[in-house]
């Protein structure tokens, strides 16, 4: 990742223009891929993950590109209550507490999904289809719900 990662980036700014913003999304282990991605690689500006994997391979990626490729990007991460990634999740926050800025990382846990266990809350299907009806996505909007409810927590 560490070496193709910037080729394609670099090969994305080419391509649409330097000032193109790049967002990358995953689901648990994707998840954590997609952060060490955007700490990895400068012209990502924003990441989703869902259900993700404590592990984002910020130590992997050394210092100095952590810190310039930090500057200005966004993470969101969104995961069920009761899935099972929850409770790594929990520990490591006591750790490492989520920084305001550089990156600035939000977390939005949601309790959707109800009667099933902590494997079945964790399937991205499940939690996708309950985020969609919860937050009444439009394909029509500029801006997404999510993106909303985002800044407007950002704002308070």
């Amino acid at each position: 990742m560490r070496q193709g990662l910037p080729r394609l980036v670099e090969q994305v700014q080419s391509d649409y223009g330097a000032q193109v913003r790049i967002t990358t999304a995953g689901h648990s282990l994707g998840g954590g891929l997609a952060q060490q991605a955007a700490y990895a690689a400068s012209g990502i500006g924003s990441v989703y993950t869902f259900n993700t994997s404590p592990v984002t391979g910020y130590y992997e990626v050394d210092k100095a590109h952590r810190e310039s490729n930090s500057k200005g990007l966004k993470i969101i991460r969104l995961f069920e209550h009761g899935e099972m990634l929850v409770n790594l999740r929990f520990p490591l926050r006591q750790l490492y507490m989520l920084s305001s800025e550089n990156p600035e990382i939000h977390e939005l846990r949601f309790n959707l999904i109800n009667g099933g266990n902590f494997i079945s809350e964790h399937s991205i299907k499940a939690f996708a289809n309950f985020l969609c009806e919860a937050l009444h996505v439009r394909k029509n909007d500029s801006k997404s719900t999510l993106e909303k409810v985002v800044d407007t927590e950002t704002e308070t």
